[in-house]
């Protein structure tokens, strides 16, 4: 019904919610793409310059609770599902890897981790994985300076962390270090995290933009 545009925000439930609040849902609903307004429309909405508090209580606390407790149960049966997948064909596990020297995401594993091997040992330590977040990735450390309007400076803490992360997700045999064998099957593990602290500051830059 909602893909189709063809729903209706019916009494008795909806009957505190304001006619403001109504409107932006309903524009966040928009069928079509073209139609449909985007984040920073949306972020001009009337609803957003209204700072009144509901007069009333809106009903909604026990649906709520309902609506988490099934959430929960969908969660736990989806991780129960995907246990018994893997359980019952371990090879899932590595299916992703690039394990063939002749596969595109092979090649690029092992020229990145030519790259980070600085010292051309074959294996990259921690200090290797943070110089080369500092040389290449420096833009997903950046925080603004308290009390500086416009200063950005780095979190050093914060790439240390995410370094660490990194060569502890990739380092299978737990020695403090990184192989190349190690680094090219847990190349996807690589890419999901750099992946996520690129779209985690991508929100952070465009929260800045509409707030400032």
């Amino acid at each position: 019904q909602i893909e189709s545009g063809t729903y209706e925000l019916d009494p008795p439930k909806w009957d505190a919610i304001t006619s403001d609040s109504k409107d932006f849902i309903r524009q966040c609903l928009t069928v079509e793409v073209g139609d449909r307004p985007t984040s920073i429309d949306l972020m001009s909405h009337a609803i957003f310059k209204n700072d009144s508090l509901p007069s009333e209580d809106l009903g909604t606390s026990n649906d709520l609770l309902k609506f988490k407790a099934r959430l929960a149960t969908y969660k736990m049966m989806s991780s129960v599902k995907a246990i018994v997948r893997l359980s019952s064909n371990p090879m899932m596990l590595l299916r992703r890897a690039p394990s063939d020297p002749n596969d595109a995401r092979h090649k690029e594993a092992s020229d990145l981790f030519l790259t980070i091997d600085s010292d051309g040992d074959g294996q990259l330590e921690l200090y290797e994985i943070i110089l080369y977040m500092q040389e290449y990735c420096l833009h997903l450390f950046y925080h603004p300076e308290p009390g500086v309007d416009g200063l950005m400076i780095v979190d050093d803490e914060k790439l240390r962390a995410f370094a660490t992360l990194l060569r502890d997700q990739l380092d299978r045999d737990k020695d403090g270090f990184v192989s190349r064998e190690e680094f090219i099957k847990g190349y996807c593990i690589w890419q999901m995290h750099l992946k996520r602290a690129k779209d985690a500051t991508s929100m952070h830059l465009l929260a800045s933009d509409v707030y400032s």
